[in-house]
């Protein structure tokens, strides 16, 4: 608008001029005033379609949809079925979710987060395969400008390469599972664990778990599984830790799928005299199911369907405010005991 009300301005003060030098001079016709006022009704013309112009193209552009590429974990861990079912319930239609999942394997992160930025993506989520060995796909991202927010799995360069990072408290969810399984054996026995240490947040789990422990002189802490997960082999390897402890009165894994493992050998056994504590990494439905039925004690949810709505709530807030947060967000998680009733969320799916 201002630049119209400039250029009309201009074309009005050239007709006076213009005919002004027409009054003064003797030699001047009625010709050069009417060329005059046409040019200045051409100019003043011109103006206002580039003020339509311009607003049209900003009506258009917010009428645009933003695109946001979503690297989660394992397409088979509900987890993150769950995430996406937040992130899915705070999007509106201007914003456009592309997703994709790593595996838990580096180099094809790498390679996604890649894609993403040639796609052109407004915003990148990232859950971290490794939190140091992303750097050169955070590096891409953030020479291309396109902002990334992390969430589950946090990175190590949070907040130079990110503008928000989204996290459970991973040492309070072990340490409450400790302190849960603790109480239950009335301070006394033994107790083993099956972690996997691939991740910072288990690494965490498994510290709060440790120090909970700890503050149990009467139990004793014999193992901490470390290996990788593998499904086919899980149920050997907590088969193994209980055949070497018999007197294995508890047991914490740092998932579900331990967790699920865990479950899976006490019922083919009718073992239900140790204390199974775990953190639920999100198929709500299943550990419903075993803390209603009593094969697991305590499980801590981690709610990431709230961690999903969070994110997404902070997306939204650097498009139309260009907050930038830099500190991380703790998602409150809460401990679930058997006994009770629970009624699982729908899960989000293609």
């Amino acid at each position: 608008m201002k630049k119209k009300v400039t250029a009309m301005f201009l074309a009005l003060a050239m007709t006076a001029s213009l005919a002004a030098c027409g009054q003064s001079s003797n030699s001047g016709t009625t010709t050069e005033a009417a060329a005059a006022t046409e040019a200045a009704t051409t100019t003043a013309a011109a103006a206002e379609a580039e003020t339509k112009t311009a607003d049209a193209s900003k009506e258009a552009s917010s009428g645009e949809k933003y695109l946001v590429g979503v690297n989660m974990g394992s397409i088979d861990q509900s987890y993150y079925a769950f995430l996406r079912m937040g992130l899915e319930e705070e999007r509106g239609d201007d914003v456009e979710l592309f997703v994709t999942y790593h595996e838990w394997d580096l180099t094809t992160q790498i390679k996604q987060i890649e894609d993403f930025v040639t796609m052109g993506c407004d915003l990148i989520v990232v859950v971290a395969a490794d939190p140091d060995g992303i750097l050169p796909a955070l590096t891409t991202a953030k020479e291309a400008g396109i902002p990334i927010i992390e969430m589950d799995c946090p990175t190590n360069y949070f907040p130079e390469y990110s503008i928000g990072q989204f996290v459970t408290d991973d040492y309070d969810a072990g340490y409450q599972c400790g302190k849960a399984m603790a109480e239950s054996m009335n301070g006394e026995g033994v107790v083993q664990s099956y972690v996997i240490t691939a991740t910072i947040n288990s690494q965490r789990r498994l510290a709060g778990f440790c120090d909970a422990i700890k503050e149990y002189p009467k139990i004793e802490n014999v193992y901490n599984a470390t290996e990788k997960f593998d499904a086919t082999t899980a149920q050997t390897v907590i088969e193994n830790m209980l055949l070497a402890h018999p007197e294995t009165t508890g047991l914490f894994t740092s998932n579900d799928k331990i967790g699920n493992a865990a479950v899976n050998f006490f019922k083919a056994n009718n073992i239900k005299n140790v204390c199974l504590t775990h953190v639920a990494a999100g198929t709500r439905d299943t550990v419903y199911t075993w803390l209603n039925e009593g094969w697991d004690y305590a499980a801590y949810d981690q709610n990431p369907v709230n961690m999903g709505a969070a994110v997404m709530r902070a997306i939204y807030d650097y498009f139309e405010n260009g907050t930038v947060s830099t500190e991380a967000t703790i998602i409150p998680g809460e401990m679930r005991f058997a006994g009770d009733e629970y009624v699982c969320d729908p899960v989000y799916y293609d």
